[in-house]
């Protein structure tokens, strides 16, 4: 028998009094730890009769060990205002460890417990502190520095992390050096901690290799680090063979900054073994936990309108849990590079330069297919029924790798859209140019003139509008060019299959904008596990067994 919804409510009820935690822990986490620990007994085989008791237990043991450790600290300085400012962030770690793994409120296994909510608060307040805001100096994105051509490492860094490429650009450590002193691993890493005024000087990176740097960070607060670091920097590189024509070996070694998410076992980040120190696990949405790695998807339609633009998606942690309700405006709380705030707020910022993107694109393509439903274009100029002119040309252009014919439309017509990222200002287009490669589908250029497109040899960043579905034969072009039946196409990540935003919808009788809302962003927030809605995370390893702790004791991780 297992306990009913009501049943656990009521034990809920009876357990959630604030007295019975950390007065720093709010309701809505209390809730959440007493069904989250309802749920791991019964799993664990307690009997129902016995869950309400064992739970009660577990949480007064829980309190006790937050009151004692909920003011540790960690090998980064910060403010006494700041430090007495994050207690809540601290509780809520804590509590978050506890309640993912029952085992660490155990006194054998209260060194664990340190090395790991320490990890955890480190990386959150490294990315809240230091990543962030960007204009800090100490991370910062390639484009923020005019000359650079991709990622770098700062300048007091550089001579100890090399550049190589794999998969995307990484930077792994300079060979140790044979003589006495040692300039030692810990040392490396922490260099990349430099302020720096000049971004060209600086770090200029992704958030994937920024969050690999955080995590490195983080084992910082191993209890002998450069024994840990030696052993990291000791281990074998993971070699790996490109595939044809070039066929390059490659040695990928286990201390690098590198893409988080990329190479199984390759790098220390994603090292699975028995001797692994991050895991990558599989998550409900509502236990995600402060420190935890998510990667939160922008929608996919920007990358119709901004193909190169990094708010594709962001590598992020959470920071503090709030009321545990990702799409709420007072929900989890997110910290990426450059980026903090809820999901909501997130969200709400982009919507306003993807409205604008959107608008324009509609009061392009509204002209485009006004035009076409009105007569049968010609070759040279043609006349605007509401003023303006068309110029047609044929051309060849390079569309993915085959030379193909098209039909260029360069319109000289102003039109008018709203900026909506500079509350609604009124922008204005006075010529713009469509590329059609075939009949029921075109592409509007960022080029704005045909003699433009032509000297490209290929569209140029091409924003895609095409009829669903073909009109019915012998229709006429009013109905063939109808734009209540045109669409911009896009895939999600990941996905082969092509989705419509209905950009054009029919309002008693005349065409009008169909805007993005939020909750169309919220669809698909998270990197989730194939068929399910749980999320993938990257957190500290968390394993109680001897042997793992014997081996974080002899690599000085732990006491």
């Amino acid at each position: 028998m297992s306990l009913t919804e009501n049943q656990k409510v009521e034990i809920i009820n009876a357990l959630h009094t604030r007295s019975n935690f950390n007065r720093q822990y709010t309701l809505v986490n209390r809730n959440w730890f007493i069904r989250h620990m309802i749920e791991h007994y019964s799993a664990s085989g307690v009997a129902d009769a016995m869950i309400r008791n064992t739970v009660r237990t577990f949480i007064d043991s829980c309190k006790t060990i937050v009151n004692a450790k909920r003011n540790f600290t960690i090998g980064v300085n910060f403010s006494t205002a700041i430090v007495r400012s994050k207690l809540r962030r601290r509780v809520e770690v804590v509590y978050g460890a506890l309640a993912a793994k029952p085992e660490l409120a155990q006194s054998a296994n209260e060194n664990l417990l340190d090395f790991i909510i320490k990890r955890r608060y480190r990386a959150v307040m490294r990315m809240d502190y230091f990543v962030n805001p960007n204009s800090g100096g100490y991370f910062r994105y390639p484009k923020t520095c005019s000359t650079n051509t991709g990622y770098q490492v700062n300048e007091d860094a550089n001579t100890f992390w090399v550049a190589f490429n794999y998969l995307g650009r990484f930077f792994k450590l300079s060979p140790p050096n044979p003589n006495p002193p040692q300039v030692l691993a810990s040392f490396k890493i922490d260099k990349l901690f430099t302020r720096k005024s000049d971004p060209c000087l600086g770090n200029l990176l992704d958030c994937a290799r920024v969050l690999s740097v955080v995590f490195m960070d983080t084992l910082f607060e191993a209890i002998n680090k450069d024994t840990l670091f030696i052993h990291l920097e000791s281990k074998p590189d993971f070699v790996v063979t490109t595939p044809p024509p070039s066929s390059v070996v490659l040695r990928h070694p286990h201390l690098s900054i590198c893409h988080v998410n990329s190479d199984v076992n390759a790098h220390f980040i994603m090292d699975s073994t028995s001797e692994g120190l991050f895991s990558k696990l599989d998550v409900p949405a509502t236990d995600l936990q402060v420190g935890d790695h998510v990667y939160i998807y922008n929608h996919p339609l920007y990358k119709v309108f901004n193909p190169n633009g990094s708010w594709r998606g962001e590598h992020a942690l959470v920071y503090d849990l709030e009321n545990r309700n990702y799409r709420s405006s007072s929900g989890f709380m997110f910290g990426g590079h450059g980026k903090e705030g809820t999901l909501y707020q997130f969200y709400s910022a982009f919507m306003q330069e993807l409205k604008t993107h959107l608008e324009r694109a509609y009061k392009i393509g509204k002209v485009h297919l006004e035009f076409l439903q009105s007569v049968s274009p010609v070759l040279g100029s043609n006349a605007l029924s509401g003023g303006g002119t068309v110029t047609v040309a044929n051309a060849s252009l390079n569309i993915a790798g085959t030379i193909e014919a098209v039909i260029l439309f360069e319109y000289q017509k102003t039109i008018r859209y709203s900026d909506y990222e500079r509350n609604g200002a009124r922008q204005t287009v006075n010529r713009f140019v469509i590329v059609q490669p075939k009949q029921f589908a075109f592409w509007i250029d960022d080029n704005n003139t045909n003699a433009a497109v032509i000297a490209a040899g290929r569209p140029t960043i091409p924003i895609p509008i095409q009829r669903r579905i073909a009109p019915a034969s012998g229709a006429t072009r009013t109905d063939q060019y109808d734009p209540e039946f045109y669409s911009i196409p896009y895939r999600k990540e990941g996905s082969a299959n092509v989705e419509f935003y209905d950009l054009f919808r029919k309002v008693n009788g005349s065409i009008r904008i169909r805007q993005i809302r939020i909750n169309d962003l919220f669809a698909d927030p998270f990197s989730v596990v194939p068929g399910t809605s749980d999320l993938k995370t990257t957190q500290p390893k968390v394993d109680v067994s001897t042997s793992y702790q014997t081996f974080l004791r002899a690599k000085g991780a732990i006491n």
